[in-house]
């Protein structure tokens, strides 16, 4: 059964790196990650993150390439 829809956005998604280091860093100060990870992201994305967490119901209109980000992404909606 099809819930509704308090949102609808159309808008990119993204795959991005991001770096884990032990802390945080200080000013000029330089720092080896301990390891890197890919996360889905990007403003649309981020958007429907908090939306959700707010006890609403979600939709996107866009398209999902079929390759490895394409799988990440959808992965990370479900």
């Amino acid at each position: 059964m099809a819930k509704n829809v308090d949102v609808v956005r159309i808008g990119s998604c993204t795959v991005g790196p991001f770096a884990i280091v032990p802390r945080l860093l200080g000013p000029e100060e330089t720092i080896s990650a301990d390891r890197m990870e890919i996360h889905a992201g990007g403003v649309t994305a981020n958007n429907f993150t908090q939306i959700v967490r707010l006890g609403a119901y979600t939709g996107w209109l866009g398209l999902i390439g079929g390759d490895e980000n394409g799988l990440i992404i959808q992965k990370a909606f479900t």
